[in-house]
């Protein structure tokens, strides 16, 4: 890419129901071009019909065509299962990437790491604003009020429960939150507590009507409370971020994990 040029952007995933709208924020952008759109299904269709306008793309399956197009960076919004051997096959290839797709498993970051010194690569579980600020504001009030509990909200079609979202969220308010005394409430019926993650109550809720989601904070200590929700109205507000992301990463070397990470919110990079 040389200066003024416009970054080319493909994108994986690009037929699902988040990727289109980062291909149509893309193609809303001036300072980006779309130069390719990789989904599973309806190869060889006119990209055209999934974002609603003109683009001279058509629906590709095979990874090599981010390179065939000379993409500078690879936009990731696939399945869980695809996370590592998506992020492997950038990272073979020197393409740098923003990858969207949650669900990691245990070990996973410090291979995203390795992986990272053969390609940029950005990771973040939630690239909302208002979702990565919460996650900020969270981490303080967990050091001073120490029942927490997880309330999340998505439609039906969602992948995994709980999200990835609120699984970062469960393990990074961990890390903080001071000591708790443990609930003495005993389950009439069995998952009515929800399930428990890093020692915090997680609660998923897959309902029709949650297109962007939300998530709710609980905290508590004797004698008060304090809650923080936030809801995304459309999946453009997740858009938003990976545009900025985009932009990012060619001066983010290595792995950026957290969308905070490119917000100076204080806090180091991991």
């Amino acid at each position: 890419m040389t200066n003024g040029a416009k970054i080319r952007v493909g994108v994986v995933g690009a037929t699902g129901k988040m990727g289109r709208v980062v291909c149509s924020s893309v193609l809303d952008d001036q300072s980006l071009s779309l130069v390719a759109a990789i989904g599973r299904t309806r190869s060889g269709e006119p990209f055209d019909a999934f974002v609603g306008r003109r683009t001279g793309l058509v629906v590709q399956d095979r990874m090599e065509a981010l390179l065939e197009v000379q993409a500078d960076v690879a936009v990731d919004f696939t399945h869980p299962d695809a996370l590592m051997p998506n992020a492997r096959w950038y990272s073979g290839r020197g393409l740098n990437a923003v990858i969207g797709t949650t669900g990691m498993r245990e070990g996973d970051l410090d291979e995203l790491r390795r992986l990272a010194t053969s390609a940029h690569l950005i990771v973040a579980p939630d690239f909302s604003y208002a979702g990565t600020v919460m996650l900020h504001i969270a981490r303080i009030a967990a050091r001073f009020l120490p029942e927490i509990e997880l309330l999340e909200v998505h439609a039906p079609t969602k992948a995994e429960s709980p999200s990835g979202t609120t699984m970062n969220t469960a393990r990074e308010l961990a890390r903080v939150r001071a000591a708790s005394e443990p609930s003495r409430s005993r389950e009439i019926v069995a998952g009515a507590r929800g399930g428990e993650l890093a020692g915090i109550r997680v609660h998923s809720m897959r309902m029709n009507g949650a297109a962007g989601g939300s998530e709710e904070i609980r905290f508590s200590a004797p004698g008060e409370s304090l809650t923080i929700v936030q809801t995304a109205h459309d999946r453009a507000a997740y858009a938003r971020g990976v545009l900025h992301a985009i932009k990012q990463i060619k001066s983010r070397p290595g792995l950026t994990y957290g969308f905070e990470q490119l917000l100076d919110l204080g806090r180091d990079q991991r």
